[in-house]
């Protein structure tokens, strides 16, 4: 599901009020800093375009920072920061940590939540058609493009609970990539050996590889016992009849060629993917562990 659709899920039977996002607020951006205003080491980060949102590699010193934190406009903590040009939307939530913004290029629009949840409008960020204006080879959202763009404002204990439930889902994500992480590096160092520790032969050696079986579109099934594997792990539907027997690990060859599977179950193998059948001293699943690395 994308995550326009998603949205729309969350917003079903909700009623909203359609605004823009000038009537939420006004945009503002920080105050120029001239190259010469910065260094390569200092007190306060200064984030440009090329470094937002990751590890600053210029900044400015405590007094420029105070002065032009008291006279001009500057972030509160919560507010949501925007790239406005390079890699367009990209959207950063303002923690409050000293730091200073490239002018024109990093933006926000200054919001007391009253009628918007800076929470909600970052995540309505990662879903909107950007108004994005172009000159020669330089992609730009101008802050006249930024106050026309129309988002959906439902009440606030809705924007609430539509926090809430994204917010679950972003740590779920976090938590997979980090289990991910943790698994690829537990895989490669239990499969990692050295010489003269185990025997090394050729995959060819050791199974034999057989290639699926094409099937027509005419006889896929929406619904079915058996699911068809063709060129990606994603079934392209269903089939009456099995050619491949549960246990076995199998590879894409088109598409998305070179993507390891494994099946518990029996399924049908199209003729884009070939399966390995492997003798009694080897486990399918230990062979579909190590072609993953």
């Amino acid at each position: 599901m994308s995550n326009v659709s998603f949205m729309d899920k969350l917003l079903e039977g909700v009623e909203v009020e359609r605004k823009t996002l000038g009537d939420i607020g006004e945009v503002r951006m920080c105050k120029r800093v001239l190259k010469n205003q910065t260094s390569e080491t200092g007190n306060i980060p200064f984030y440009k375009i090329g470094t937002f949102g990751k590890e600053p590699n210029a900044y400015i010193t405590r007094e420029l920072f105070n002065e032009y934190k008291a006279k001009y406009s500057y972030p509160k903590i919560g507010e949501v920061l925007i790239s406005a040009s390079g890699t367009i939307g990209r959207a950063v939530i303002f923690d409050g940590q000293d730091a200073y913004f490239q002018d024109s290029n990093i933006v926000w629009i200054e919001n007391n939540e009253t009628q918007a949840l800076n929470k909600y409008l970052f995540y309505f960020y990662q879903i909107v058609n950007w108004n994005i204006a172009e000159g020669g080879t330089i992609q730009r959202l101008y802050n006249d493009n930024l106050r026309k763009i129309v988002i959906p404002i439902p009440p606030l204990n809705i924007q609430t609970e539509i926090v809430r439930i994204l917010d679950t889902f972003t740590e779920l994500t976090a938590e997979l990539t980090a289990r991910k992480k943790q698994y690829n590096y537990y895989r490669d160092q239990l499969l990692s050996f050295e010489a003269g520790e185990v025997e090394w032969k050729t995959l060819g050696e050791v199974v034999k590889l057989q290639r699926g079986k094409r099937l027509v579109k005419s006889q896929l099934e929406r619904f079915g016992n058996y699911a068809v594997f063709q060129n990606s792990m994603t079934p392209l539907g269903y089939y009456h009849e099995s050619n491949v027997k549960f246990d076995t690990t199998f590879i894409i060859s088109a598409g998305a060629a070179g993507e390891i599977g494994y099946s518990a179950v029996d399924f049908w193998a199209a003729d884009d993917v070939y399966f390995f059948l492997t003798p009694d001293n080897i486990e399918s699943k230990f062979l579909y562990h190590f072609l993953l690395t």
